[in-house]
């Protein structure tokens, strides 16, 4: 009997962790349609995912869904889910809220779980000129049913919070913020976070999450999503759904459509695996608004989208003539700047010209400079060559003077004397003066 029990409690544990419990689960057609991209998505059902969305609901709203999977954005698991929600606005001094109820069943092949949620969302707790940051707080009970008897209970709380832009919507959740545990199953409760982005426009919306689940293990979610308004002549909306998932656990893709009229909409969507087994979940919803069933009130959304388009208009007309301005003083900038280069280019181009000018003189300079110089070298080399020719001459009278002298039987001693003194003045001259020599010795 011991080893049964023990055989069982080692089988539930395991299958707890191979399945996420009360974790973020496709249960709306539309969220399901955006790849579960909704946490900064206004809906009637996107409260389940981030609890400060209920108060963008203004109008008294009831939505039922089903679902069937065999895959989850968190694990491989078989299941079913059923949701009926409710979100009614009222006023409270001076504060707009919203509340919420939720009954959901997700019905898996071992356990049963079951989602009874009361909440409260603000609707501008604080505005900031044209944005605006609201909070909500979901208090859930949430039970589990499994095999063998097994049936616990435990309360849980999602809290959330939205920062409205004028163009987009930043939204941070975090689902069973408790993150209980249930003993006898060894189950827990998936404490999931939830960052988003959305930009939401009047036809179309697009979105993006990132979501951290610390159940069955701590896996990571990124996912976006598109939707697209086709409007038709007699009042009606067609819409269009695309999304696309990423995780550590499951990568699938979405699509789906619906029809939105008057205070009704119904939709369709469905989502297969892009890895595992090749299988298809399908969601159905609707959701009816109360209050607001006669074609004044879609008048009056024309009529403000009109006055909205205007709006737009004349900003982008301001900020166009802004940029007009600011351009205009660039370009007078520019100008002035263009100007001044010229300017400088000029100057520039008038000392380059001085500058060719002074090279050219240099250069005739340089030329007149060698002419001169080499005119110096010929008249040295000509008054050297006239020179030697006087010295020459001058030797060639004192040799014959000294012939004379010897014809004329004068004495050796004055003929020796005679020729010294023509040696000592000629010599190192130039001048051949052999002859001497040799008359010396």
């Amino acid at each position: 009997m011991f080893v049964k029990y023990l055989i069982f409690f080692i089988l539930a544990f395991e299958s707890a962790n191979l399945c996420a419990f009360f974790s973020d689960y496709m249960y709306d057609s539309k969220i399901m349609g955006m790849g579960l991209s909704g946490s900064a998505y206004e809906s009637v059902f996107s409260f389940k995912y981030n609890p400060a969305l209920a108060g963008a609901v203004r109008d008294p709203s009831v939505a039922i869904s089903h679902s069937g999977s065999h895959f989850s954005a968190s694990s491989n698991e078989k299941i079913r889910t059923i949701s009926f929600d409710a979100v009614v606005p009222s006023r409270i001094k001076i504060w707009n809220m919203s509340y919420s109820l939720d009954y959901s069943s997700v019905y898996g092949e071992e356990y049963d779980q079951r989602v009874i949620s009361l909440g409260a969302a603000s609707w501008h707790l604080r505005d900031f000129g044209e944005e605006s940051l609201d909070g909500g707080i979901n208090l859930k009970s949430l039970s589990l049913k499994g095999p063998n008897g097994i049936s616990e209970s435990k309360m849980a709380a999602d809290i959330g919070a939205v920062f409205r832009l004028r163009d987009y919507q930043i939204g941070f959740s975090i689902l069973n913020f408790n993150a209980p545990t249930f003993s006898q199953s060894k189950a827990k409760a998936a404490k999931t976070m939830k960052f988003s982005l959305a930009k939401i426009r009047e036809d179309y919306s697009l979105c993006a999450d990132l979501s951290k689940r610390d159940f069955p293990d701590n896996n990571y979610t990124i996912s976006a999503g598109a939707e697209r308004f086709f409007r038709l002549y007699e009042g009606g909306v067609i819409l269009a759904y695309a999304g696309l998932g990423a995780g550590d656990n499951k990568t699938f893709a979405s699509f789906g459509g619906g029809y939105k009229k008057m205070s009704y909409e119904i939709a369709y969507s469905f989502s297969l695996p892009l890895n595992g087994a090749m299988s298809i979940a399908n969601s159905v919803s609707f959701s009816f608004r109360f209050g607001s069933n006669d074609e004044e009130t879609e008048y009056q959304k024309l009529i403000s989208m009109e006055m909205k388009y205007r709006r737009d208009l004349m900003t982008s007309l301001d900020r166009s003539e802004g940029e007009r301005v600011r351009l205009q003083k660039e370009l007078h900038q520019m100008r002035e700047e263009i100007e001044r280069l010229y300017e400088i280019i000029k100057k520039e181009k008038g000392k380059i010209s001085e500058l060719e000018e002074s090279r050219k003189k240099l250069s005739d300079i340089v030329k007149r400079h060698n002419q001169s110089q080499e005119e110096l070298r010929l008249l040295e080399e000509k008054r050297r060559q006239e020179r030697l020719k006087q010295i020459e001459e001058n030797y060639q009278l004192d040799w014959k003077n000294y012939i004379k002298m010897k014809n004329s039987n004068a004495s050796k001693a004055a003929l020796k004397g005679y020729v010294q003194k023509i040696i000592s003045q000629y010599q190192g001259l130039g001048v051949d003066i052999s002859e001497a020599a040799l008359e010396m010795q």
